[in-house]
């Protein structure tokens, strides 16, 4: 317990877990790095310290191999780390933890707001067709007519078509439109 538990090759290089509530014996696998925190340094604030950048930073520069890169203790025995009394330790873990929810709940919402603004082009442009189909787009003139006498105009003249083509069942619609200067 309080063991952390450190990838030491492949896509999870540097990759941390700390053991917690162990109750039997067990070996960890030769793909992990035990690190065994003195007693002075809290494991969560080791923990911590292992997912931030400052860390990542100087583990990627000792990290060695291209296609398959590792690390080995003697890399992770070479990384800076700052270490505070222990007591300011625990209040940094404490204060982390406090304000992480609040990061990840950020998060969120800004992940919501970047989806939102992907669709915003397209959402507006349907927006915009359908205040014109509705005749919501701009402001309608009483010389023009309303939809519905353009309607029952139309139906008229497809009686007209209809009588006209003999009843053959060709329909040709034709609309009238006047054009005016403003």
């Amino acid at each position: 317990n309080r063991d952390i538990m450190i990838a030491r090759t492949g896509g999870t290089i540097g990759k941390t877990y700390i053991v917690e509530n162990l109750i039997d014996r067990a070996v960890f696998a030769s793909y992990l790095i035990r690190v065994i925190p003195a007693y002075d340094i809290n494991e969560r604030f080791l923990k911590k310290f292992m997912e931030s950048p400052l860390y990542w930073t100087q583990l990627k520069a000792g990290s060695m191999g291209t296609g398959q890169p590792n690390v080995n203790g003697t890399t992770l025995s070479k990384l800076l780390l700052p270490i505070p009394p222990i007591e300011e330790q625990k209040r940094i873990v404490a204060k982390i933890e406090e304000l992480m929810p609040y990061v990840e709940k950020y998060d969120k919402a800004y992940s919501e707001v970047e989806e939102l603004n992907k669709k915003f082009p397209e959402d507006m442009q349907k927006s915009i067709l359908q205040y014109a189909i509705h005749g919501k787009l701009v402001e309608q003139r009483e010389e023009e007519g309303t939809a519905e006498e353009l309607y029952q105009q139309i139906l008229e003249e497809k009686k007209k078509l209809v009588k006209h083509c003999g009843g053959y069942g060709y329909y040709f619609l034709s609309f009238k439109t006047n054009f005016t200067d403003t």
